[in-house]
């Protein structure tokens, strides 16, 4: 019988120039089919942005292989436990325009300089001690409906590609410090860069998302409710945004 906590869903994503897209669209397809991975990856010429599921041992195996290629050899995961063998029902794999879709020609992390750095931990703090800072939610309003940091500002969007008009709405905290989250960090890297080229001067992007704000607080008052995933979970809690130990 299956141990629990066998199963992983896990998120990545880097941004970095790809020359052949398509040749790591075929390699990366061929990999996931190879280890019987299940998820969604998507390529384009500034990254790469992937969610995928199965078996602890499989992942452990696609994912080595997967940093043998010198554009992801430092690449980051973000891991939650799955009950279910199957959050995602099939492997599809996709050449697009952007990873996430802002619509913005030229804004990259690498183009225009994503946000500050701001760990886990260090949010944490600036909750406890009470720092005078602003955070805004760079995902869609309905996956704020489930859950959402303290005080966050939900911009009223239903795309992503809608924050760019959003940000032209609030040149009032330009000189505010501002801090940007998200899932897993994608979103908000793009997003903390938007905001810098139009000229907000202290803007931050949480490491890791919110993934990773669960795995330092656990169920903290400061991130309340729950959070929205985009697989057949719907949404977890804290206790399933855990590292995976060697004994698990």
């Amino acid at each position: 019988m299956e141990n629990k906590k066998t199963y992983l869903s896990i998120t990545f994503y880097k941004y970095v120039n790809i020359e052949n897209p398509e040749e790591i669209r075929d390699f990366h397809r061929e990999l996931m089919l190879k280890h019987n991975i299940k998820g969604k990856i998507i390529l384009a010429k500034e990254g790469i942005n992937g969610a995928i599921c199965g078996k602890e041992k499989n992942c452990e195996y696609y994912l080595s292989e997967l940093k043998e290629i010198s554009e992801f050899s430092d690449l980051t995961w973000r891991t939650t436990i799955s009950e279910t063998p199957e959050c995602f029902k099939r492997t599809l794999v996709k050449i697009r325009p952007e990873i996430v879709p802002l619509g913005v020609e030229g804004i990259t992390p690498q183009t225009a300089g994503g946000g500050n750095p701001l760990k886990p931990e260090e949010l944490k703090e600036w909750y406890e001690n009470k720092e005078d800072f602003v955070i805004i939610d760079a995902r869609n309003r309905y996956e704020a409906d489930d859950g959402k940091f303290a005080g966050a500002i939900i911009p009223p969007i239903d795309k992503f590609r809608d924050f760019a008009s959003y940000v032209e709405t609030i040149p009032e905290l330009k000189q505010k410090k501002v801090v940007m989250y998200c899932t897993g960090g994608v979103r908000c890297e793009k997003a903390s860069a938007f905001m810098k080229s139009k000229g907000f001067e202290n803007v931050y992007k949480l490491d890791g998302g919110v993934i990773e704000f669960l795995k330092v607080a656990g169920d903290s008052n400061f991130f309340e409710g729950k959070l929205f995933v985009f697989d057949n979970r719907g949404k977890v809690g804290a206790e399933s945004c855990c590292v995976i130990d060697e004994d698990d």
